[in-house]
C-alpha cells in the first residue's frame, strides 16, 4: 500500500547550500506492507516516489489536507 508523508526539503537535504531550486515542500511515497501500517515501522520502508512543490499550499492540495 502506498502511504504519503509531507516533508520539508530543509530537513531532508544533506548540503546546506542546496535549496532544491526553491522546491521546498515535498511528498514522500512509501510502499508499506499491510503488516507495517500504523506501526512504528511504517516509514522504515522504501520510498518509491518523491514530489516537490514551491509552496505548502500546492503540496497540501495534492495531499488533500
Amino acid at each position: 500500500m502506498i502511504v504519503k508523508l509531507a516533508v520539508h526539503y530543509e530537513q531532508e537535504r544533506t548540503d546546506k547550500k542546496d535549496n532544491n531550486n526553491g522546491l521546498l515542500h515535498g511528498i514522500y511515497h512509501y510502499d508499506v506492507p499491510k503488516k507495517d501500517l500504523d506501526t512504528d515501522d511504517m516509514f522504515n520502508n522504501d520510498i518509491v516516489h518523491v514530489e516537490w512543490y514551491k509552496t505548502k499550499l500546492e503540496r497540501n492540495k495534492q495531499l488533500k489536507l
